[in-house]
This record gives C-alpha cells, sequence and structure tokens, in this order.
C-alpha cells in the first residue's frame, strides 16, 4: 500500500469521525429541529460511507463502484434539499418570506430541472451506471452552488444583522461543499485524463467534504441561533437622526 493510498484512507476514515461528532453536536446543542434536513444528510451520508467502505473491503474495486452507484441516488436527493433547505432558514428570517420562500425555493429547483434533464442521459440514469450518475452529481453541484451563492448575495441585502450567525455559516461552508464536489466530478467525470487527475478528483471531494465538516462542527454553536429580529426604524427616530444632523451641520457652519 503506498503512501498517497494510506493517507487516502486516513482522510476517508477522518470525514466519517467528524461526521459523526457533528451528528453528536447536533443533537447536543438542539440543533436537529432547526436543521432537520442536514441533521438527516450527516446521518445517511455517513451510513452510505460505511456501505461502500465495507464492499470496498470485502469485495474489491468492483463491489465497492456498484455500492456507490445503487447509493449516489439517494445522496442526490439529500443535496437537493440541502439547498431548498438552506433558501427556507434564510426566509424564516421574513415573515412575508416563510411560505412564499418555499414555493419560491420549489419553483427555482424546478427550473434548474428543467434546464438539467435535455442534457442528462436519462436512459443511462434509470440504471446504476457510475458515469451518468458521476455527471448527474456534478451538474447538481454546480447547480446548488449557484443557487446557494444567489440566496447568500440575495439576503445579504439586508444586512448581517438580519440572520442568524448559524444560518450565515451554514451558507458559506455549503456554497464549499458545492463548489469542491462540482470540481471533483468535473475531474472524474472524464474532463482530464490521467492516473493523477483520478487521484486528484478523490482528494478533492473527500479532503473538501472533510474541510467543510470540520468547518461546520467549529462554527455551529448555541450562541449562533440567538437572534432579535431588529427594530424598524420609525417616524421618531428618523426626526431625531434629522436633529442630530441639523445640529452637527450648525456647530460646523459655526466653526
Amino acid at each position: 500500500m503506498t503512501l498517497l493510498r494510506i493517507l487516502f484512507f486516513v482522510v476517508w476514515f477522518a470525514t466519517v469521525g467528524v461526521r459523526v461528532l457533528l451528528v453528536w453536536k447536533m443533537f447536543r446543542l438542539r440543533l436537529v429541529r432547526a436543521y432537520p434536513w442536514f441533521t438527516a444528510f450527516l446521518i445517511i451520508s455517513t451510513v452510505e460511507t460505511c456501505v461502500r467502505m465495507y464492499a470496498g473491503f470485502t469485495g474489491g474495486g468492483k463491489a465497492y463502484n456498484e455500492a456507490w452507484a445503487r447509493w449516489q441516488w439517494i445522496t442526490l436527493i439529500m443535496m437537493a434539499g440541502l439547498a431548498v433547505e438552506c433558501f427556507v432558514l434564510h426566509a424564516k428570517h421574513f415573515r412575508r418570506f416563510v411560505y412564499a420562500g418555499a414555493v419560491t425555493a420549489g419553483i427555482l429547483m424546478l427550473i434548474a430541472l428543467a434546464i438539467w434533464i435535455p442534457t442528462a442521459d436519462l436512459e443511462r440514469l434509470a440504471k446504476p451506471d457510475a458515469p451518468a450518475l458521476t455527471k448527474a452529481t456534478r451538474d447538481l453541484s454546480t447547480v446548488g452552488f449557484v443557487f446557494v451563492s444567489l440566496i447568500s448575495v440575495f439576503f445579504s441585502m439586508f444586512g448581517r444583522g438580519w440572520i442568524r450567525p448559524n444560518v450565515r455559516a451554514h451558507a458559506a461552508i455549503l456554497q464549499w461543499l458545492f463548489f469542491l464536489q462540482a470540481c471533483g466530478y468535473f475531474v472524474r467525470g472524464g474532463a482530464l485524463k490521467g492516473q493523477w487527475f483520478g487521484v486528484v478528483s478523490a482528494f478533492v471531494v473527500t479532503g473538501g467534504g472533510l474541510y467543510c465538516y470540520l468547518r461546520w462542527y467549529w462554527s455551529f454553536t448555541a450562541a449562533g441561533e440567538k437572534w432579535e429580529r431588529p427594530t424598524p426604524i420609525n417616524a421618531d427616530d428618523i426626526e431625531r437622526l434629522e436633529e442630530r444632523r441639523r445640529r452637527l451641520l450648525a456647530k460646523a457652519a459655526e466653526l
């Protein structure tokens, strides 16, 4: 076993361990109710990784690839749900966006599917075909990255104080996860040829996941869920500010 292979397995096992710790932290801080889909994603992805590990160690590379193809559909569904949940988490800070936000997120995902389906090889996707699933994962990760980036840009226009710190951190890390997944599967899908590109792809996907899960573990805090709706500026506040501005201008004119 080469040193590079040993390093990959270290990163792979570390990713599973960090995900388990992150799930434990979600329950300990009682964040499961606030992030139900994300918690489910962590649990299911951990089980899926363990199944692939067992298949690979007992049946070799062919068994590993078959297990990956069988489980990847579930992973794709969970990843799409992460993007929708991210939108809803932001929308809940605004009363008028609670329901309209969920509907809008659903419409945007349908538009994304309408754009993606004509380019997808649906006949191959109907079977556990690794190349087709690799392309689907790459496309979904790309759409997810753009979608979550637009969410962050849109809601940041209201000011950082309007969004809970945990939600802001969650969106930022989710962007990185989608971006790194898209890059890794872009290489894995045959965009670049050669043995070393396959190694790079494996480390980008696995190492990138480890980086994101570590960031989630350190970023999620109980204090990050505390949030008070900023008080809107009323007419009296505006009048007081205007009066203060006039006094300052008068003092400046006396100098």
